[in-house]
């Protein structure tokens, strides 16, 4: 069970068909190196049992919970604990988390690769004041690097501690104990999403320039090159919606960089959920500027419920499943035809097997990418500033900084609307 790319027709898009196959061949000839990429070294590794909980609670940013919940909404079954994943440091979703459920009877998974990620650290630090006196004791996993304030609480409380590998960065480190361990605890197959990404692996290196990887990374730069600098992952169906919002980030901070000699590199990832966004962004792409590629992901039926066959023409009697495929195609169909390059990812099978594959394919087109782009996937400089000046904020309240800050942003300058 794995999943299949399929790329729609390039007539019309203004892509010359021999550009978009050279740069296919060129990606194809990076594949060789793709199986000493830092993510594809690390698909080993223990695993804990499943949880006595009765549901799990990641506490996370980023890379360090989009890959999990990916995952769980996509493939969790009836017998699966609930997940619940915390990535915002408003207060509101951590107190809703708190209260959704005993909190003595969940597992608890604080997830941050450096061990100083500050909104991690402040949702940890909120959960373990609580958590303190509680019967039965509360099972807290902590999921870090090989240094930083996390791991020290772990090896000083004697708390559960799983090693992310220094050389994986947290929007690579799905297959990491960073997506493993919640999953694991949620009683996921974790080994079949493991399997299902080393298949995908072995395609890649092993057809190169006529893997999924390489055609997808084709595409897309391809389409960037000619001017879309947007694409649009379209999922179709909700269980999708969170896979696209982990490729945003994948996509986004992997390749807007500068590369060597000052130029810059990107495309905006923008993530729509289908049918609703055709109902929103739909119009846009098809009738708005063309600076748009979109990938489509997809699965196969997902139940039984149908519409009653006596309601109106053409919908009595249809699957809902059904209409959402015709939905899938229609748009798709009416968005090439409008000059909108496009490609399909459709899943065979709600597994975590399918999931497996579909998200290393992802990862090894962003790697793909960049190597036609000249840039370095890995890292993200860019964030950094903004951290700094957080942390100047949160230290000098009324220091240089503050002050800096409040001019360029036109703090006490403001229009009023009462």
């Amino acid at each position: 069970m794995g999943l299949l790319y399929e790329r729609a027709l390039l007539d019309g898009t203004g892509l010359d068909a021999d550009a978009v196959r050279r740069l296919e061949q060129q990606a194809g000839k990076a594949c060789a190196g793709l199986g000493q990429a830092p993510f594809s070294l690390h698909l080993d590794g223990p695993l804990p049992q499943a949880s006595a909980a009765q549901r799990v609670v990641v506490l996370g940013v980023g890379g360090s919970a989009l890959g999990a919940r990916a995952v769980h909404e996509a493939c969790a079954g009836p017998a699966a604990l609930p997940l619940t994943v915390v990535d915002n440091i408003d207060a509101r979703p951590l107190e809703a988390a708190w209260n959704g459920g005993d909190p003595a009877r969940t597992a608890w998974v604080v997830v941050s690769k450096s061990g100083g990620t500050a909104e991690t650290l402040a949702h940890c630090a909120w959960v373990r004041e609580r958590l303190q006196g509680l019967s039965p004791a509360p099972e807290v996993h902590i999921v870090t690097g090989d240094s930083g304030p996390l791991r020290d609480l772990a090896l000083d409380e004697g708390l559960p501690l799983h090693a992310i590998p220094a050389q994986v960065g947290g929007r690579f480190s799905v297959f990491t104990a960073a997506g493993v361990v919640p999953l694991a605890l949620a009683g996921l197959d974790v080994q079949g999403l493991r399997d299902g990404a080393r298949a995908a692996l072995r395609h890649a290196t092993a057809l190169a320039a006529g893997s999924a990887p390489a055609a997808m990374a084709g595409l897309l730069a391809a389409a960037a090159a000619s001017g879309r600098n947007v694409v649009v992952v379209w999922a179709y169906g909700e269980r999708l919606e969170a896979t696209a919002e982990w490729f945003r980030q994948l996509w986004g901070e992997s390749l807007g960089k500068q590369r060597a000699d000052g130029t810059r590199a990107g495309q905006t990832p923008v993530h729509c959920i289908g049918s609703t966004d055709q109902h929103s962004m739909q119009q846009l792409i098809i009738e708005g500027p063309r600076d748009k590629a979109v990938l489509v992901l997809a699965g196969p039926g997902q139940n039984d419920a149908a519409v009653p066959a006596a309601a109106l023409e053409p919908l009595g009697g249809q699957s809902f499943d059904a209409i959402l495929d015709a939905m899938r195609r229609g748009t798709t169909d009416a968005m090439v035809r409008a000059g909108c390059p496009a490609a399909t990812l459709k899943l065979d099978a709600w597994s975590e097997r399918s999931l497996g594959a579909l998200l290393m394919t992802l990862l090894l087109s962003t790697v793909l990418t960049a190597h036609l782009w000249d840039v370095d996937p890995y890292g993200q400089p860019g964030v950094e500033e903004a951290k700094a000046a957080a942390t100047q904020l949160l230290r000098e309240p009324d220091g240089e900084a503050a002050r800096r800050i409040a001019r360029t942003l036109g703090e006490g300058d403001g229009i009023r609307v009462d």
